[in-house]
């Protein structure tokens, strides 16, 4: 490995006496080998990478015991030492490699090092991880860094559903909207949608990315996640207990009575990040921590999360008024992942939340829910968005005169531009108009 000049294998002896794989105790050095050992593997077992490397070793870097043997040779020696695996062995051998990965972190906590108290739960864990990987979670750093521009990104959960050399997609699992399936129906062509049989949809905000707040000539994306094993046949598996499935297949299953619509998150919109562009952003070390996480804590509460987003948008269209306090702003998820990673995160939090710019940011999320992930008509004081970006790019061309005053809009620059479009989107985010006072000292025909 080392002339191949890739240190991601460090070839060490190990010695055990032959028993079952479960009785095997290893000390912390060999815990630590074997945690890198199952971090990397899965990026590059079988490929191209991986073969030149084990080709490449010099035959007198390998620990030898006993003269070279043939493949038939040392499967009849395995044969021979190794017992016959039991039942709870057997299982044991088949489990998810990331909760294999999870007990090993979970081992080196209980040996001194800051993993948190719910961290020892067995099937409740959460840990840092050190590299991208399909089935990952992204938790933005407490900071406010997403305040001024970019407001969705603040406190969320980045489920990564695809991760490719040249490609990294993901969807935000804790951003619900007041939106429904009808609202959408011209927008998502989901021509009689809510007229099949299977009544209306909640839809979650998926992320920025042919999104719901996209009107461009490319239409939103959507697609639907689950975490019942029972479905795994008819679904794709991103990871061990959460699977994506085709909206026909989802609805099928619900007009069936095989499933119910509260079993399936809808999500309209992704994030998404080119090649090393998200690594980047992890190097900088203020904008991401990249999780591994037990499937429950991600969608073990759906169904009734999809029960209680339905009860609040019920409620609240008896009433006047209807903010992202109905909707949800989905910082308690959040909040709840970032400090089960350990003592360090806690206090992050702690530290963010004492230096006053917590709930000023907080309160810009929700600003952006209530301008994005509500419709129009759940709020009469709100001008269509339409309306809105006309209004401005009309602005533009009109003539100003010279020696005029302006007076900046006291609500429309709060989050950088009037309305999130992508008219809009080669303006940079211009907070300084909130509440300004502008002279026109020139007017220039053809700037």
């Amino acid at each position: 490995a080392d002339d191949a000049g890739d240190s991601m294998f460090r070839l060490k002896p190990i010695k055990v006496r032959a028993q079952s794989p479960k009785a095997v105790r290893l000390g912390p050095n060999e815990k630590r080998t074997m945690l890198r050992w199952a971090t990397n593997f899965d990026q590059i077992a079988g490929t191209t990478q991986y073969q030149g490397i084990t080709n490449s070793l010099p035959t007198t870097s390998l620990p030898r015991t006993r003269t070279s043997r043939t493949p038939t040779t040392r499967r009849a020696e395995e044969e021979e030492t190794l017992p016959e695996a039991q039942p709870a062995e057997a299982e044991a051998l088949t489990e998810d490699w990331r909760a294999f990965r999870a007990r090993l972190v979970q081992q080196e906590g209980s040996e001194g090092s800051e993993g948190s108290e719910e961290n020892s739960e067995k099937d409740k864990w959460a840990y840092e991880l050190p590299i991208i990987e399909q089935g990952a979670i992204l938790l933005s750093e407490p900071n406010d860094h997403f305040c001024v521009n970019q407001q969705y990104f603040h406190k969320n959960v980045i489920f990564l559903v695809d991760h490719q050399p040249d490609f990294t997609k993901g969807v935000i699992l804790n951003r619900p909207t007041a939106y429904r399936t009808l609202d959408l129906e011209t927008s998502l062509k989901f021509d009689n949608f809510s007229h099949e049989g299977v009544d209306d949809w909640n839809v979650w905000c998926g992320g920025d990315c042919q999104g719901i707040n996209s009107r461009g000539r490319i239409p939103p994306e959507y697609s639907v996640l689950h975490g019942l094993e029972r479905l795994e046949d008819v679904s794709q598996t991103i990871t061990k207990g959460v699977y994506a499935i085709s909206l026909e297949d989802a609805k099928a299953l619900v007009k069936e009575g095989k499933a119910d619509k509260d079993d399936f998150l809808l999500l309209v919109g992704y994030c998404g990040w080119s090649a090393g562009q998200l690594q980047s952003e992890l190097n900088r070390q203020d904008t991401w921590t990249m999780a591994s996480v037990e499937p429950g804590l991600l969608l073990g509460q759906l169904r009734e999360e999809q029960a209680e987003l339905r009860r609040r948008i019920a409620k609240a269209q008896e009433g006047d008024v209807f903010t992202a306090a109905d909707v949800g702003d989905g910082l308690m998820m959040w909040e709840r992942l970032f400090e089960r990673l350990g003592s360090k995160y806690q206090a992050k939090l702690e530290d963010f939340k004492a230096g006053g710019e917590n709930d000023h940011s907080d309160e810009m999320l929700r600003r952006w829910i209530n301008r994005c992930l509500i419709p129009t008509r759940y709020s009469p004081e709100a001008a269509e968005p339409q309306d809105v970006v006309e209004r401005v790019l009309q602005s533009l061309k009109e003539d100003v005169v010279e020696g005029s005053v302006l007076w900046g809009s006291a609500t429309s620059w709060l989050l950088g531009k009037p309305f999130e479009d992508e008219r809009l989107s080669r303006l940079p985010p211009a907070q300084y108009f909130h509440k300004a006072v502008l002279l026109v000292i020139k007017n220039e025909k053809d700037p």
